[in-house]
This record gives C-alpha cells, structure tokens and sequence, in this order.
C-alpha cells in the first residue's frame, strides 16, 4: 500500500469478519486510502470554514456501523453548494500531490456532476473515459429542493437531460467507446456513427459548447436555491435524499473507524428518504465500483503495463 499522511493503527488491515461478512487486507487498504483521502479534505475545509458532511453509504455506515459497512468500497460526502463552489475553486492550489481534486473543471473529460478527490499514487479505475484514475472519494453540491412536485420532476427532466448531453461528448469522443468488444455489432456500428457526427458537427470535449452544456446543468440543479425552501438534496447525481438546511449548521462528529466522522443532526430524515427502512441490514457485493483496482501502485504505470491507453 501507497505512503499515506495519516497514521494507521497496528491491526486495522487485518483481515476479518463484520456482520458475517469477509473483509480482505485490500478492501482494507482500499478503506484506509480513502480514510486518508477524507482526512486531507478535512484539513481544507477546516481552513476556509467550509461545511461538509457524510453522505450516502458512509452516513449510513457511521450510524450503523461505527464505520465503513462491510462491503462497501467507497465513501461519499456533501457540501452545501455555495461552500462546493469555494472548494473548487481553491482545490487546484490546496490539493498537492499525490492529493488530486477532479471535476469538470479541472478535467472536462469528467463524466459527473460532482467531484472527486484522489491519491494518484494508486489505482482506481471506474469510467474508462476520464482521464485520472486514481483511488478516490467522492463529493456531491447540494442544492434547494422545490415543495412543489411539477417543478422538481421538471427540474430533474432537464438536469437530466443536460448531463446526458455533456456526458455525450466525452464518450462519443473517444474511439473506445465504439471499438468495445463486449457489445453486439449494432450497437457498435451505432456508436460509429456517433463518433463520426462528433468529427463532422467540430464538437470536442472542453470546448465552448460543452462548457455551455455543463453550465446550463449546473444552473438547472441550482435553480431553487436561496429561496426559502426547507431541505436541500443532491440534485445533480438525481439522489432521493433530503437533508435539512439546518443541518449544516450543526453537524456533529461521531466514531468512523478510527477516526471522527461528520453527520446531520437529523440523520433520520436523510437515510429513510434515501434507503427506507434503513435499519435493516441488505448485504451487498464486495469492490462494486472498480474495474481495475491497484493500492501500491500508480494508474499511469499500472494501466500501461494493461495496454491501456489514457
């Protein structure tokens, strides 16, 4: 495993059994990668007061679990989307290396509505089209969630929509996508061909009808903000789940591993909209995410020792 900043304790990578369940010594290092990855995060928005919170799986797993459930592999968090913004905007100066802060910003080869920050020192391979493929965690914007029913199933028409468009021209852009194997002739033939109109119609990938596409998305999630609406969710990757406002102003810390993890007051609200019966325990598969998955070794050097081109 990778050099990392903060300190491991002794048996932490040990294999063992949670809830029935295997955990392996590279799931382990996997977690304390990411354990790193969320630590480095924290520093940064401790310095500029950002607010930011566990989200998804890892809220799920800190209520639950004191800790990573068993067989997830990720870690996921969200920021209110005016302290988003910031992040992004001081990442590029705050993130050194291996430490990488992706978005569509920094990368317009990035396939989502939200960001990602990674150690490039390993491997973490999920989208074959962007262009980092380091072991990462993920942060999502949240926006203001309308009361009114039309207006937000209109609002996640177009957001979908959009993000369907500019995620579109990275794909359609690059030759992989229609040489792919593993699909059937006409789906391939169907790909050429939309390669071929990205080559005629002069779209590629960063260029100004692309931004616009992004921009245009991004306005579409914010379009409810500062309005006086009572909860917020992450708009962008089209999430169920609803968290109060408020919350943000007083996020508490519980255990997560052996660390200190930041949650919503009110966690209940969020984990049922998002899981319903949250309480009960589903157990899912081990390492869902990655395609290739390396913890020693950088992507640059593990992917071309596979033949694969970046």
């Amino acid at each position: 495993m990778v050099n990392l900043k903060i300190k491991i304790p002794d048996t932490f990578l040990k294999e063992e059994v949670r809830c029935d369940y295997k955990i392996t010594r590279e799931m382990k290092e996997l977690w304390a990668i990411e354990l790193d990855l969320y630590m480095e995060l924290k520093r940064v928005c401790n310095k500029f007061n950002l607010k930011f919170a566990a989200d998804s799986g890892t809220l799920l797993g800190a209520i639950r679990h004191n800790g990573f459930i068993p067989w997830d592999d990720d870690m996921d968090f969200s920021m209110p989307r005016e302290d988003y913004e910031k992040l992004c905007e001081i990442a590029p100066k705050e993130f050194a290396p291996p430490y990488y802060f992706e978005n569509f910003y920094t990368d317009p080869h990035f396939v989502y509505g939200a960001a990602k920050l990674m150690n490039n020192n390993t491997t973490g391979v999920v989208n074959p089209f962007t262009k980092h493929h380091g072991i990462f965690i993920d942060i999502f914007p949240m926006d203001d969630r309308t009361d009114n029913k039309k207006e937000a199933l209109q609002q996640r028409k177009e957001a979908k929509k959009l993000f369907a468009q500019y995620q579109r021209i990275v794909t359609c852009s690059n030759k992989n996508y229609y040489k792919e194997r593993k699909i059937s002739l006409l789906r391939r033939c169907v790909r050429f061909l939309l390669y071929y109109k990205m080559k005629i119609l002069h779209i590629k990938v960063g260029d100004s009808y692309h931004k616009k596409l992004f921009k245009r998305f991004e306005d579409v999630c914010k379009r409810f903000n500062n309005q006086g609406f009572k909860y917020m969710g992450a708009i962008g990757i089209a999430s169920k789940g609803m968290v109060l406002k408020e919350d943000f102003n007083c996020l508490y810390e519980i255990d997560f591993e052996f660390l200190k993890i930041p949650v919503y007051k009110h966690y209940d609200i969020y984990l049922t909209s998002v899981f319903g019966d949250w309480h009960k325990m589903v157990r899912g598969g081990s390492l869902h995410t990655f395609i290739v998955l390396d913890t020693s070794r950088p992507y640059i050097e593990v992917l071309k020792e596979r033949g694969i081109i970046l």
